[in-house]
């Protein structure tokens, strides 16, 4: 699991200020599906708006086979933490660019993602996750993880649907056209 470097000793400016991440707190889930990436734009967007904290969270799993002497998969297992670290960089850094003007912290775990995002929302005041993410029936409008964590979490969840986000607040032009404008 990766710290947020307030909580391995190191200073961020404006956390002891009250500049960045005051109370609140929202949790978004992250694999390496594009709706993810919007569902992290969305929870930032919150984050910024309530000046609360954004917790990103992704997780990842082994499948272990099954032998009949022991192995180590500690190489295995180390190599799928750090693929897994590198999606929340190139996530954080295509949405939020270098330097987020939000307090940011990061949990990167080994779990299935329903249960490890639920245990994440504990405590926070919104969990934002995308309607789909890597599963395999594309088909379905609603994926297992998104729809366990409506039916699970401890506070609020925001379904992000696969469309952009629209955070400017101004219409786009496919809502002006069917506006009639």
């Amino acid at each position: 699991m990766l710290e947020h470097p307030s909580e391995s000793g190191t200073d961020v400016p404006g956390t002891d200020s009250g500049e960045l991440g005051s109370d609140g707190l929202v949790v978004v889930g992250l694999d390496d599906s594009e709706c993810s990436k919007n569902a992290l734009a969305y929870a930032a967007a919150v984050a910024r708006w309530r000046n609360w904290t954004l917790q990103i969270v992704q997780c990842w799993q082994m499948s272990y086979p099954v032998i009949p002497y022991s192995i180590s998969f500690g190489e295995l297992e180390r190599a799928e933490g750090v693929a897994a670290e590198e999606v929340v960089r190139k996530a954080e850094e295509s949405v939020l660019g270098d330097h987020p003007d939000i307090c940011v912290r990061r949990t990167i775990v080994e779990g299935t993602p329903a249960t490890v995002l639920v245990e994440a929302s504990s405590g926070a005041d919104l969990l934002v996750v995308g309607s789909r993410g890597r599963g395999g029936f594309a088909s379905l409008t609603l994926g297992s993880v998104s729809q366990s964590c409506i039916h699970h979490a401890p506070c609020p969840v925001l379904v992000v649907r696969p469309c952009q986000p629209n955070l400017s607040g101004r219409p786009r032009s496919s809502d002006a056209d069917r506006e009639g404008r």
